[in-house]
């Protein structure tokens, strides 16, 4: 579970779970050839995944997902930025960031954790808009375009920036004209989140499309 290596999970656990040709795979999630190999190695090993002449696919997509929950830690793979605000209104607000300060600064958003399980599986009301940034934003954009003020917790609003931004913005998603992160990522952000996150979690992994759907 690498950052690498989570990578070309990613991809195999894009559902309708389907084969992929171990070059694809390195194409798909841009590693090498020799990783995506010593990945399909494990699965293959751990009853994860069989090999087929398609190439490998996914079996037990939730222990494989079980394992990765298990050793997934948000606070190692994340630094994140909060902010408090008068807006109260989190429409608003995303339509704030995504109308002004998104091409005011030309950086990369995917909304994740609370907000983004609201907009696929409603469930409770969002109390935090957390969203992955390409990098973060500086202190005077978000004041005169946000009027947010950056505070050690309790922030309303949440930037993200990852170690690998790309692996997490792998499979993101447009839902109600807002760019999530893939339903896997969100699940993986909430957990453990607190305010109800992992609730809003078990919602979104019971629905029959999640991450595309995994039943046969």
């Amino acid at each position: 579970f690498s950052e690498k290596s989570c990578r070309v999970l990613r991809v195999l656990l894009q559902g309708p779970l389907k084969a992929h040709k171990v070059q694809d795979l390195a194409t798909t999630a841009g590693v090498s050839l020799g990783l995506v190999s010593k990945v399909r190695k494990l699965l293959i090993d751990h009853e994860y995944a069989h090999d087929t002449e398609k190439g490998i696919v996914i079996t037990q997509p939730g222990k494989l997902l079980d394992a990765w929950l298990a050793a997934d830690s948000f606070s190692e793979r994340t630094e994140v930025r909060e902010y408090s605000l008068l807006e109260c209104d989190i429409e608003h607000l995303s339509s704030s960031i995504e109308a002004m300060l998104v091409p005011a600064l030309d950086i990369d958003i995917a909304y994740t954790q609370w907000y983004a399980g609201y907009l696929r599986k409603p469930y409770t009301v969002p109390p935090v808009v957390s969203l992955y940034v390409s990098d973060f934003i500086d202190e005077i954009s978000l004041k005169t375009i946000l009027q947010a003020r950056r505070v050690k917790s309790g922030g309303r609003l949440h930037l993200i920036r990852s170690k690998d931004h790309k692996g997490v913005t792998l499979g993101k998603q447009q839902i109600k004209g807002h760019t999530l992160v893939s339903d896997l990522q969100i699940l993986l952000d909430l957990q453990g989140a607190g305010l109800r996150a992992n609730e809003q979690a078990n919602e979104l992994r019971a629905a029959d499309d999640f991450n595309g759907g995994w039943k046969a």
